[in-house]
């Protein structure tokens, strides 16, 4: 039976890495030029998602096709469970994994200097590519997911300590929103050093587009332009109140939603003239009203203060035909929160859900994949 086992994995493993050159070969003739890694450390490709099992520490492909999760190790009989596998990865909550161009760009989090490191797609050849905390010079050092590869570059944003000399405060935290060159590991600070103070004070990274940078400070979203170094808050009292629920693929407009006892509104905000348009308005009537924005279409569900959320009323409203309809709570649950080539893909109680766009549409969810936890 070991034996068994071992030969199908080898075969999946074969067939990813096969599948994994022939991408190879495609990338050395049109260069990918944009990728995303989410905040849970999770890499939507189109055949399949990247990503970091922290609870296993270990980096992994899960190929949509075969329907399993395989480690970026091809050492003859490893058993991925220490640091002489090629995608283990210690301390593994605190990385990060992204493929891009034909290489896996990782972190050392147990390092001093918290390094960057480069591999082959089956985690070979390793090597350091940048250290973020060179010299150990700063205390608790941390990413902060979403990591975007656009071009030649990484950015992200980075979390850090240092001491102060004033007794009742003798340690702050400082944020940093940096690049790092994928060709020879130069780093750039975009944005920082900036204190965050007091103990209701975070920040959050929500999205990076053409110089633009769009943040939560607390309960405000912020949006700092690189070409004139100038900060502008966008949207105040982000509270239960107010939602932020995302952004267009050309990061030009911010939808967010405000509610009253009455009703709860959907707005689209530009982020240029800053002018606010309403989209949708619904009555609660004495219920909770969530909306979602997801593959440019907003859903909601309405539903009793103490029951679950997605027993309530469900439906979806196309803001461009300006519909309404009631859906099905596998529809809400399975809705594309990613898309993956033919893929959605969502994150649900069962875990991560796979199912192609096809059978989304057919409703057949039989033909869903559970990916699991990570």
């Amino acid at each position: 039976m070991k034996k068994k086992l071992g030969l199908i994995i080898s075969a999946a493993l074969f067939i990813t890495m096969s599948a994994a050159c022939k991408q190879e070969e495609k990338i050395k003739e049109k260069p990918e030029n944009y990728s995303v890694v989410t905040n849970i450390r999770m890499q939507v490709k189109e055949t399949g998602i990247f990503y970091l099992d922290g609870y296993k520490q270990l980096m992994e492909f899960y190929d949509y096709g075969l329907k399993e999760s395989i480690p970026v190790c091809d050492k003859p009989n490893c058993k991925h469970n220490s640091l002489r596998c090629n995608a283990y990865i210690e301390n593994g909550f605190h990385s990060t994994l992204g493929n891009y161009r034909g290489k896996l760009y990782f972190f050392k989090p147990t390092s001093e200097e918290f390094s960057l490191y480069v591999s082959d797609t089956n985690g070979s050849n390793r090597k350091e590519l940048a250290k973020l905390n060179k010299g150990g010079k700063h205390m608790g050092y941390m990413i902060k997911p979403p990591m975007w590869f656009i071009e030649d570059k990484i950015y992200l944003g980075v979390e850090y300590s240092e001491l102060t000399n004033i007794p009742e405060k003798p340690e702050k935290s400082i944020w940093e929103f940096i690049s790092i060159s994928i060709k020879d590991g130069e780093i750039e600070v975009l944005k920082g050093p900036e204190e965050i103070e007091g103990k209701e004070t975070y920040i959050d990274i929500l999205s990076y587009q053409d110089k633009q940078l769009i943040y939560y400070k607390g309960e405000e979203i912020c949006l700092y332009d690189m070409n004139t170094n100038q900060t502008a808050t966008i949207l105040t009292d982000v509270t239960k109140s107010r939602w932020f629920l995302g952004l267009d693929k050309q990061q030009k407009n911010m939808y967010y939603s405000e509610e009253n006892e009455k009703y709860s509104e959907v707005y689209k905000l530009d982020l240029q003239t800053k002018e606010k348009t309403s989209i949708v308005k619904k009555e609660k009537n004495g219920k909770e009203l969530v909306w979602d924005y997801s593959a440019e279409k907003f859903y909601y569900t309405l539903y009793d203060k103490d029951g679950s959320s997605v027993d309530g009323e469900l439906g979806i409203y196309d803001s461009e035909r300006k519909e309404e309809r009631k859906i099905s709570k596998e529809e809400y649950m399975y809705r594309p929160q990613y898309v993956g080539g033919d893929w959605y893909i969502s994150m649900t109680e069962e875990g991560i859900v796979c199912i192609r766009k096809k059978d989304y549409e057919k409703k057949n969810w039989d033909k869903r994949q559970v990916m699991g936890r990570f």
